[in-house]
């Protein structure tokens, strides 16, 4: 593996000294991210999404992270390869798959924890991010083949109309990096109107294709108008039955303007049912919803005098869990936990920042030029689950491609008897010290 990743670093440096077009770019981390828990004891990881710690959480964890950005243009095309070095929990993906009530699966877990001290907790994988060929027809059209950013909205922390990426998360910045296989369409009428129309491609399960039935359709409408930016966005998934998979039909629209200095943003959409699952008893049955669904976003920014960047946000999930639904899913999670570990499908219903209903998100940036260093913090509060997270960030600026990060992320509850989104995860507090180069 690691010849591999030599050979990979060495083809892409020669590609660039042998082609004067193409230019590298890219990023090192190398850090650590530490997790107190108190008390200090073997049950300290230990909550319903986590019994006897299956998911490996241990104190301290090393991060080291790799992104190399290969791209090249001349008069009619342009090409974009992004290349990330990931780790690849294989404990965790084992244990997912042999896990669930009864005996078989019991012993089949057992097994799988004797085998993983041979096989190694995590092996690092080379994801493809991006790699995608653009055609530019005319001063008009551009058509795009690949691994593409289909990224859309106005959103900081959530874009309720981007239907084609992974779902924006505000714990993981790095998400929206990795693009969608799509053909595409991008149309410029004058300096007002662009349209883009995207015919989608997804592969299922370990399948190495896909079948016309999967295909999906979308399209994005941008007008430039005089202080305001309008975004309408439409996606179809067309399924032989409702709720078989995480797509859904939907509509979007997104609104942005200038007013006194301030950006002022919204976003609205309508979704045909839900893309997650809903609890539906106390015991172990859940579906995915099949009304038409409201997600919408409101959002302010502005940057003081001092030099102070401030965003606030306020999100409505209409796929987002009640109190009812969080009784419902905590009793699940005990129902599964009284015989082994939940399936994963039942896991995945978790999503920190989309667990519940409503969400705020103050996000304040502060450069201070004579110290070359950058603080940064993010308060996401939610009003109907009363949990709030906090992650403060300081970034130490050494030089221009060297910077060091000492981060901060805390999850408190702030009333009981809620099953938010605190009290279900392992990890409470965590510590980060990361190191950066960027080449």
């Amino acid at each position: 593996m690691k010849r591999f990743y030599l050979c990979l670093l060495l083809m892409i440096f020669i590609v660039q000294l042998i082609v004067a077009e193409v230019s590298l770019s890219g990023k090192v981390e190398i850090g650590l991210t530490a997790v107190p828990a108190f008390p200090y004891n073997q049950s300290r990881f230990n909550t319903p999404l986590n019994k006897d710690n299956y998911q490996g959480i241990q104190d301290l964890m090393p991060v080291t992270d790799f992104l190399a950005k290969l791209s090249g243009q001349d008069e009619a095309t342009d090409f974009s390869v992004w290349l990330a070095v990931k780790p690849y929990y294989l404990g965790q993906a084992l244990l997912a798959a042999s896990t669930g009530p009864g005996a078989d699966a019991d012993a089949q877990t057992a097994a799988v924890g004797e085998s993983l001290p041979l096989l190694g907790f995590k092996i690092n994988t080379i994801a493809v991010l991006r790699a995608n060929i653009g055609w530019f027809i005319s001063d008009f059209l551009v058509l795009r083949i690949g691994r593409q950013s289909m990224l859309t909205g106005y959103g900081y922390g959530w874009n309720p109309i981007d239907f084609f990426n992974p779902l924006k998360d505000p714990y993981d910045p790095d998400l929206e990096l990795r693009g969608v296989d799509a053909l595409t369409a991008q149309f410029y009428l004058g300096n007002v109107f662009a349209m883009k129309l995207a015919g989608i491609y997804r592969t299922e399960g370990l399948t190495g294709g896909i079948d016309f039935g999967d295909l999906q359709a979308g399209a994005e409408i941008t007008a430039s108008l005089p202080g305001m930016e309008v975004k309408a966005t439409g996606f179809f998934d067309h399924d032989q039955s409702e709720g078989e998979d995480s797509y859904v039909p939907a509509l979007g629209l997104g609104i942005k303007a200038d007013i006194g200095g301030a950006g002022i943003y919204g976003e609205g959409s309508l979704l045909k049912g839900s893309r997650y699952n809903f609890p539906t008893t106390p015991t172990v049955d859940y579906s995915r919803k099949k009304e038409w669904l409201f997600t919408g976003l409101l959002g302010i920014e502005y940057t003081f005098e001092t030099e102070i960047s401030a965003t606030l946000e306020y999100f409505y999930n209409g796929e987002g869990f009640d109190l009812d639904d969080r009784r419902l899913y905590r009793e699940g999670l005990n129902f599964y936990n009284s015989s082994g570990v939940p399936p994963t499908d039942y896991l995945l219903m978790y999503r920190p920042g989309y667990f519940a209903r409503h969400y705020l998100l103050l996000n304040l940036y502060l450069p201070l030029y004579d110290l070359n260093t950058d603080i940064q913090l993010a308060c996401l509060y939610s009003p109907d689950s009363w949990v709030l997270n906090v992650l403060p960030l300081i970034t130490f600026n050494v030089s221009g491609s060297f910077s060091i990060d000492l981060g901060y992320v805390g999850l408190f509850s702030l009333k009981s008897d809620q099953e938010d989104e605190a009290r279900l995860s392992p990890i409470k507090h965590m510590l980060k010290l990361l190191v950066r180069y960027d080449y």
